[in-house]
């Protein structure tokens, strides 16, 4: 097999690199020669010599001042310039041996250590030099002092010991000149050693760096090469990768070798194989879900229930019984209704005009299932249902009581009625008011037996007999009936009938009845008008009573229909109830409008079919 690739591209990096260190690493240590070159020029000979310059520039002041000594001139002023520029030698010497020092200290060539080694000893021998010159010039001002005249104006040279004294001066102030000289002498050869040696240096290291650099590019251009070269195959993988990545399972890669793309470009065959057979099977069972979720969408759509999953107080399915409940479709926030029930049950909850039975249990981790039923008509059948089986058990109990009572009230109104004839015939002897008396008792009896009657209507409850019925002829018939009544009554009874024939199955005897109570009711509410409206509403026919009279509060429109509720001192409470029992039976509704002052109103509503 050989070197893997890996292994190969290692060694190919590993020998560009080791050029490119080793092109750094000479750079550095040439660097770091110009380092100790510059380090010796800016710490050593540069400060040196303006300490050089400054010695040069003193001894000149020194030898001008011993060559112009004349008599004009106070010796005062010559001793003092003397020991001035000596003083200042000798400081700029001690400022140069410690340069010397603290260069020497730093300094790793050996060459450059001998030559500042020499300097320092320079510098020594200038500091005795400059010692012994201001010697001399103190013994010279000495001589050439006259005695007795300290401070005065000194006469001019002229004595052999004057002369000797100037010439020592003179001689010592040549040797200073002598040394300062050499020292400026070897601080240039220094600066010119140390430039060319920079310079040198720094010629070589661009020369070899350039060489190592080019090597290392080269390396680099070779390598970058082979390795496009080797990794040609990669480029072909990555597009048929792509077509993998695109849902093209097809795709193959045909490269020889065995080296790691080979096995690579084998792998990722045996991949997109892999991937295509998971495709197939992915897409058969897909295929099953879509048909699975499609036939519970059609359930969860067929049926009556309102369902919602809302996650994150957003709605992420719903029903079509949902949406028509609540309004809550997909996509869209949970309706307002729905947002504060908390996991549970919640019974009879109002929503609009409805009432609804509604759960909510937990779905998902911060999710839930909102499950809803329209239960407004079954709590009306219930009320409904509670309600006939209340009149039921009433009726039963009132036909035992009717039963009861019908045969002692036919004996009693029987024999009063004989009484009454008995008296009649008597009537000279007997007073008139048991004859009155008689009368109100024959009334009352009869009162007792109609609303005996009524109980037994309650009581006996027939199926209704459904016929085919034109409405508004029924309601005309009953108001004919009833018109002489609302005359003497003095209540004028007012019919606005349909434009044409409204045919209702009905029951046509006791949808009379139920009629017959509510214009019972009506012309008993102390009205002066009561109007009677027959009209039609998409698929319900509608019979409107209204009256003009006192009206009633809300806690008696509330009670209205109950059985035995009734507002008069001698009303039974059971014409509205009846009426009510009558039009649900006919598979209608009933509902009483009033409030006080403003009359009252009854609304019927019947199935037109």
């Amino acid at each position: 097999m050989g070197l893997s690739l890996r292994t190969r591209i290692l060694l190919a990096f590993t020998l560009s690199f080791a050029l490119f260190v080793g092109a750094t690493a000479y750079d550095t240590y040439q660097l770091r020669a110009l380092g100790d070159g510059l380090q010796v020029m800016n710490e050593g000979y540069l400060p040196l010599a303006r300490i050089a310059a400054q010695l040069e520039s003193h001894q000149e002041r020194l030898g001008l001042d011993a060559a112009r000594r004349d008599n004009s001139r106070p010796l005062a002023a010559f001793r003092s310039n003397a020991g001035f520029h000596a003083s200042a030698i000798r400081a700029a010497v001690s400022r140069g041996r410690e340069t010397a020092t603290e260069a020497l200290a730093g300094v790793r060539s050996p060459e450059e250590r001998r030559a500042l080694e020499a300097i320092l000893g320079q510098f020594g021998r200038l500091a005795d030099l400059a010692e012994g010159y201001e010697q001399a010039a103190q013994e010279w001002g000495a001589q050439a002092e006259p005695a007795g005249e300290a401070g005065a104006q000194a006469e001019p040279a002229g004595d052999a010991g004057e002369q000797a004294a100037l010439a020592e001066v003179l001689r010592r102030g040549q040797e200073l000149q002598t040394v300062v000289r050499q020292i400026n002498s070897s601080l240039d050869a220094g600066i010119r050693r140390v430039n060319e040696r920079v310079a040198q240096t720094q010629a070589q290291a661009t020369a070899v760096g350039a060489v190592l650099v080019a090597l290392a590019l080269a390396s680099g251009a070779a390598m970058l090469g082979w390795i496009l070269v080797t990794l040609r195959p990669i480029t072909r993988l990555t597009v048929e990768a792509q077509r993998v990545a695109a849902g093209d399972y097809s795709a193959r890669v045909d490269v020889r070798g065995g080296n790691e793309i080979g096995v690579l470009a084998a792998e990722f065959n045996t991949m997109a194989r892999a991937l295509a057979e998971r495709d197939r099977r992915l897409h058969e069972r897909a295929e099953e879900l879509k048909r699975l979720s499609g036939y519970l969408r059609s359930v969860l759509d067929t049926i009556r229930l309102g369902l919602v999953v809302v996650e994150g107080e957003r709605v992420t399915m719903s029903n079509p019984s949902a949406q028509a409940l609540w309004n809550a479709r997909e996509g869209e926030a949970l309706p307002e209704v729905l947002r504060p029930l908390q996991p549970g049950r919640h019974a009879a909850l109002p929503v609009a005009d409805l009432r609804m039975d509604v759960e909510v249990v937990p779905f998902g981790a911060q999710g839930r299932l909102v499950v809803g039923e329209d239960v407004t008509q079954r709590l009306k059948d219930q009320e409904r249902l509670d309600r006939s089986e209340r009149l039921a058990l009433i009726g039963q109990m009132l036909a035992q009581v009717t039963h009861e009572v019908r045969n002692p009230l036919n004996a009693i109104s029987l024999n009063a009625e004989l009484l009454s004839e008995e008296l009649a015939a008597l009537s000279g002897a007997i007073e008139p008011e048991a004859t009155e008396i008689l009368a109100t008792i024959v009334a009352e009896i009869h009162r007792l037996e109609q609303v005996t009657e009524h109980y037994l209507d309650l009581a006996r409850r027939p199926t209704p007999s459904i016929e085919p019925e034109d409405l508004g002829l029924l309601v005309a018939s009953v108001c004919r009936l009833e018109e002489p009544a609302f005359e003497q009554a003095g209540v004028v009874l007012e019919l606005v009938g349909p434009a044409a024939p409204l045919i209702v199955p009905v029951d046509g005897n006791q949808l009379r009845r139920a009629l017959l109570n509510v214009l019972h009711n009506a012309r008993q509410n102390g009205a002066a008008h009561v109007h009677v409206r027959v009209a039609v509403e998409g698929e319900r026919a509608l019979l409107t009573v209204s009256d003009d009279g006192g009206g009633v509060d809300a806690e008696a429109l509330a009670r209205v229909f109950d059985p035995f509720f009734s507002r008069r001192s001698k009303g039974t409470g059971l014409g509205l109830a009846v009426t009510r029992q009558i039009v649900e039976d006919h598979g209608g509704r009933v509902r009483a409008e009033s409030s006080p002052g403003r009359g009252f109103t009854i609304h019927v509503e019947l199935p037109r079919s």
